[in-house]
């Protein structure tokens, strides 16, 4: 029997049927159906019978039921369908009230495109499919929402004989969107044999609750009883999205020996709640059908055989931990690529194998300040992938993370390591990094420095010359030389007795690696202190000017000097060579310049500015750092004369400067490091100088003197971002100058010409300090500075009346290759 309507169907008694098709009957509505029914177990749509009974609804239907086991569509019997078109509404509200009821033999259920499904009570759920080789297909853009305690999204519930077994189909199209809000509402659930479920691509189920699982699948566990047909599964499509926030609210699980739920792809999970996780096998299978882009929020767990398997390709994230422990027969197995892609792990872990390609990052997560370890109790591979790992650096026995790996290792992989407080120390066997108990083919390469305290570490296979285990990697900070090719012993002449063997020599002291920091720390330092030292030739040249006005010699009223130096320095240890490159600009004038019986007295004022660029390289290890200085200074100067006019008798000069600089150090790739220092430095300096010979024309002088200066400026303790403190060394340096300086001029020259004056100098230098830096407790200080001779070769010379010019080339040497050369010149200009 055909039965057509068009329309509305008013409010219904309850107990009634909205609309119901009973064996072999046909139902066709039109468009723009708006049904609702009342009351306990009154259904809006009942397709029933054993004869194929059909229900057929246009689009735009609207079906609302309120009251107990009231479902707004169901089919039973056996061949019953039941189709509807686009953009139909369904509401129900009442206990145990289903959207969707499926419970016919071999019967459908057909929904078109932008489905809305809404269920209100405790075990009302939005589609139930109850097993009889039924099937449900919806198309895209479904909207489902459930709330109620154990009101399931979508639930696939299998039935069976002891030799039969029944299932159903559900298909859900693309974008579909399931949420439940309960306790113990999963938004799908499958317990049966061979049913499956199908969610299309970029689906999202959302889960509120407490045991309240996305996607979940259980069923008769294999026992001495046989099950026919035990291939249950849940397969979902790529871009799928998964969020539960409830405790024990797990994202995919499978509590099934022969349950699955397969991703076509990738997907997006996330677990919030307590004891939840967001992949958990505890039997049956969980795996990816073809590679995709994972987000996986929350941790992962395979016991009672259970198995994990995902390909994730670029741009994937894992936070969270794996657990599959030998105890329980667990299976995970992650392979892992592309170079937006990342494991951040911040838990111990455990897993089968792990393959880390194209730049795949594996990161050992140290925010909760503890260290962890993974065991993969298989095999690791690495193809270009990535591991970063977080030490305590020290010595030997240094908290670390560590990757155990009771299989085999392949391929090659990167090894990034973060030190976490560790001030460095001495190495022997080294810190061990990565352990392997199988075939150790794999190699882990470096990734950037690894530096502790003053220390560089360096990764490297364990040294069996010193009981370490060469499939393991070590962090090791002592230098180990390239042993060289041994010589063949020469074989004995005929009759002559081979000399004996030669005692073997005492091993040498193991040498840290130190880092070429340190040296940037220290020259720094020195550079800071020594930038503006000035002796009194060097601000006023050696000539007096002649006044233009009065014809009388005059000491300059202002003054100025620039100068250009080029350092080389070593280190105590002799690991570091240093070049530096200064440049000075001072200025200067009178502000008092007073003639008496007891000679003439000078006070001025000078302010500079100074910067050095300074370069390291370690010779052991072949890294390499800078640094930089730049800074002011400003102060005050006095001299007295006993004879200025003809330039013999004693001098003594004084002055005092407060400079201030900024200071950065940048070791070869890591970041800068960035701190100021700033101090005051002062000078004495005292001379007599001597007349040789009194001719009409050029005379002889020599002048004896001596300076001794005191150096104040003091960097500030700088903790470096690595977590070392630094605090330089050598403050309070006094720095004295022995020498005698010799000169001659022409004294027949008339103040209108031009008097050149060349001179030269030699002297003794001793610094009571040594400059040098103290990181994480461990001391590099520079080296040839104690004791340095000194030579100066100059020119000085009133040019014309209103300008006189001075120049001098330097050059100090010292032990150990030390050597500073530097060229200044000097001008006055009267106005």
């Amino acid at each position: 029997m055909r039965t057509e309507y068009t329309g509305d169907i008013p409010l219904l008694k309850e107990g009634a049927h909205g609309l119901r098709a009973n064996y072999g009957s046909q139902i066709y509505v039109g468009n723009g159906l708006d049904l609702t029914t009342l009351g306990t177990k009154s259904y809006g749509v009942y397709a029933n019978g054993s004869y194929g009974s059909l229900v057929d609804i246009g689009s735009d239907s609207k079906i609302k039921t309120q009251g107990t086991s009231s479902t707004a569509a169901q089919i039973s019997g056996t061949g019953s369908k039941l189709t509807i078109g686009d953009r139909a509404l369904f509401d129900t509200q009442g206990n145990s009230a289903h959207g969707i009821y499926a419970n016919g033999r071999n019967g459908t259920i057909d929904i078109g495109n932008d489905f809305i499904l809404n269920t209100a009570g405790d075990s009302a759920h939005g589609i139930y499919a109850y097993g009889r080789d039924g099937t449900v297909d919806i198309g895209n853009g479904l909207i489902l929402n459930t709330t109620g305690e154990k009101s399931y999204g979508v639930y696939l519930y299998g039935t069976k004989s002891s030799t039969l077994v029944y299932n159903s189909d559900v298909t859900l199209g693309q974008q579909s969107t399931i949420r439940t809000e309960g306790n113990g509402s999963h938004a799908a659930y499958m317990y049966s044999s061979d049913s499956s479920l199908t969610l299309g691509a970029k689906s999202n189920v959302t889960t509120l609750g407490d045991d309240a699982h996305g996607l979940y699948v259980s069923g008769l566990q294999s026992s001495s009883t046989t099950v026919i047909g035990d291939n249950g599964k849940i397969v979902a499509g790529d871009g799928m999205t998964i969020n539960t926030s409830g405790s024990q609210s797990h994202g995919a699980f499978v509590n099934w020996n022969t349950g699955h739920i397969d991703f076509l792809g990738g997907a997006n999970i996330s677990t919030t709640g307590p004891d939840s996780y967001a992949i958990y096998a505890n039997a049956g299978q969980i795996t990816s059908l073809t590679d995709g882009k994972y987000i996986i929020t929350g941790n992962i767990l395979a016991d009672n055989n259970g198995l994990i398997d995902l390909s994730m390709t670029d741009g994937s994230i894992f936070t969270g931990t794996s657990q599959s422990t030998g105890s329980t027969d667990g299976i995970i197995n992650l392979a892992i690529s592309g170079s937006a892609s990342i494991w951040d792990m911040n838990g111990d872990s455990s897993l089968t194998g792990l393959r880390l390609a194209d730049n795949a990052t594996l990161k050992f997560n140290h925010a909760d300040a503890s260290f962890k370890t993974l065991n993969v109790t298989k095999n690791y591979t690495g193809t270009g992938g990535r591991i970063v790992m977080n030490t305590a650096l020290g010595d030997d026995n240094s908290l670390t993370d560590k990757l155990v790996i009771s299989g085999n290792t392949s391929g090659s992989t990167l090894v990034k390591v973060n030190n976490i407080g560790g001030n460095g120390g001495l190495t022997n066997l080294g810190i061990e990094l990565i352990q392997v108990q199988g075939a150790s083919d794999g190699e882990f390469v470096q990734d950037g420095r690894i530096i502790g305290g003053a220390f560089d570490y360096f990764l490297k296979r364990g040294d069996d010359t010193k009981g370490a285990d060469v499939k393991n990697w070590y962090l090791t900070s002592v230098y180990t030389p390239t042993e060289p090719e041994p010589e063949p012993e020469p074989e004995p002449e005929p009759g002559e007795k081979p000399n004996p063997k030669p005692k073997p020599e005492p091993e040498p002291e193991p040498v840290r690696t130190t880092r070429p920091e340190t040296a940037s720390y220290a020259e720094n330092l020195r550079a800071a202190n020594t930038l503006f030292v000035t002796r009194l030739h060097d601000r006023n040249g050696h000539l007096p000017y002649i006044d233009p006005l009065t014809g009388e010699q005059q000491i300059s009223a202002l003054w100025m000097r620039q100068v250009g130096g080029h350092s080389r320095i070593r280190d105590t240890r002799n690991q570091f060579k240093t070049t530096s490159n200064s440049y000075v600009l001072q200025l200067g004038g009178h502000l008092i310049d007073e003639i008496n019986d007891n000679g003439e007295w000078i006070l001025g004022v000078m302010a500079g500015y100074a910067n050095n660029h300074n370069s390291t390289d370690a010779r052991l290890t072949g890294t390499s750092s800078k640094g930089r200085v730049n800074g002011y200074s400003l102060g005050v100067y006095g001299t007295w004369y006993q004879n200025k006019v003809d330039e013999t008798g004693g001098y003594v000069d004084l002055w005092t400067l407060y400079n201030w600089f900024n200071n950065t150090v940048e070791g070869k790739g890591l970041s800068s490091e960035k701190y100021d220092s700033d101090g005051f430095t002062a000078s004495i300096e005292g001379g007599y100088t001597f007349k040789l010979s009194d001719n009409q024309g050029v005379n002889y002088y020599v002048q004896p003197k001596a300076q001794a200066v005191w150096m104040g400026v003091k960097a500030d303790n700088h903790r470096e971002s690595s977590g070392v403190d630094v605090r330089g060394t050598g403050n309070d340096n006094v720095l004295t100058r022995l020498g005698i300086r010799a000169f001659f001029k022409d004294d027949s020259k008339t103040k209108d010409e031009t008097n050149l004056q060349p001179y030269m100098e030699a002297n003794w230098i001793h610094n009571t300090e040594s400059f040098g830096v103290n990181m994480g407790n461990y001391q590099v200080t520079q080296d040839g500075t104690k004791n340095t001779f000194e030579a100066k070769l100059g020119l000085s010379g009133q040019i014309n009346k209103k300008v006189s010019l001075w120049g001098d080339v330097t050059q100090q040497i010292g032990s150990r290759h030390y050597s500073d050369t530097a060229g200044m010149v000097g001008i006055k200009y009267q106005f």
